[in-house]
């Protein structure tokens, strides 16, 4: 069968089965209008390379279909705060740039282009990375200053700053907390492909998981890295601690 015998349908299949297999999938698409264009434009691209008849019908008839198809799968704007869930697979509907974490007064900041368009595990894997290592400053920095005022019974003795982990009792708080926190790790607080990254629910109801708060968490977070940094590189270098440094 010749190109001229092809219906509708057939080139409707074909480009669908081209989206498909390019790692298209309807559950990760989040912008109805972008769906429509791309799926529109292979019909076009798939038409002039194998001289469909009717391309202009046939993408007219996608454009309606793959609407309907957007409407009745729920999917909604790629708008901020609705966040990256589903499976990390690649999507061309993806784009970083409308990600939670692109704001004032940077916006998109990604200046060794890590985050590529459409490539959703890399983002989600970074992401991932970034609010964990951002946790993880904003209790150590707030921690580098407490330490200085505080002493939890029995560990009077010690020294405050860097020095504390490796100083008995102080050493032994170190290695139980560093084992905890492999253990939430692997298994308690484990990425799943039907979340956001760093999703691990709300088990005190506080029921704050919107876009203030998650942008919230996302610039403290980095502050909190260059603080963490900045706290042991001085103490490094002065053998002061986060306190001393001010001269108190």
């Amino acid at each position: 069968m010749d190109s001229s015998h092809y219906s509708f349908d057939d080139l409707y299949g074909y480009s669908l089965g081209y989206l498909q297999g390019q790692g298209f999938d309807p559950e990760l698409v989040k912008n109805s209008s972008q769906w429509v264009t791309i799926s529109r434009q292979k019909c076009l691209d798939i038409q002039a390379k194998y001289n469909f008849q009717n391309a202009a019908a046939a993408a007219k008839g996608v454009t309606a279909t793959t609407s309907a198809v957007a409407g009745s799968a729920g999917v909604g704007s790629l708008t901020k705060g609705t966040g990256v869930a589903g499976k990390g697979t690649g999507s061309y509907s993806f784009d970083p740039s409308t990600q939670i974490g692109a704001m004032a007064p940077l916006g998109y900041f990604d200046p060794a282009g890590l985050c590529k368009k459409g490539d959703e595990a890399t983002f989600r894997q970074l992401r991932a990375a970034e609010l964990k290592h951002g946790r993880v400053a904003m209790m150590a920095a707030v921690g580098a200053v407490a330490q200085h005022y505080v002493k939890f019974p029995g560990f009077e003795s010690v020294p405050s700053g860097l020095a504390a982990s490796i100083t008995g009792p102080g050493s032994y708080g170190f290695v139980a907390l560093f084992a905890l926190a492999g253990i939430l790790e692997l298994g308690a607080w484990t990425e799943s492909d039907n979340k956001e990254p760093g999703n691990f629910g709300d088990p005190l109801g506080f029921s704050q998981y919107t876009q203030e708060w998650r942008e919230r968490e996302i610039n403290n977070g980095r502050f909190a890295m260059f603080a963490a940094i900045g706290i042991i590189a001085a103490e490094l270098y002065t053998g002061k601690d986060a306190i001393e440094q001010f001269g108190l």
